[in-house]
């Protein structure tokens, strides 16, 4: 699942980016700048499908903005909702979390 929050910023970065560098390697980028929203929209389609090549010197600038590294691992999960976690879970394994749960519950 997207986590919307981060879709959006990435999706920001990006369309910044790309701009960016479709200007100063024009040789890399074969489209003028008023093509780059539908680009950019045609990206973050391919995003939320999960298809989608990182490889351009947007995306690597949009990953390096954004504090990732640039791989399909590290933006798959920048991108995804994390999964809910207690508030008072400690790192403990399953079974130890468990115990832990069921004692606080019938105390």
């Amino acid at each position: 699942m997207i986590n919307e929050q981060a879709f959006a910023m990435f999706r920001e970065l990006y369309a910044k980016n790309l701009a960016v560098m479709a200007e100063k390697y024009p040789d890399d980028y074969f489209f003028k700048a008023d093509y780059v929203p539908t680009v950019v929209e045609k990206m973050m389609a391919g995003v939320r499908r999960g298809s989608f090549n990182k490889e351009g010197r947007a995306f690597a600038a949009t990953c390096r903005d954004l504090g990732i590294k640039h791989t399909y691992k590290a933006i798959r999960e920048y991108l995804t909702v994390p999964k809910y976690v207690p508030p008072d879970y400690t790192g403990t394994s399953d079974d130890q979390h468990a115990e832990s749960q069921h004692e606080r519950f019938t105390s």
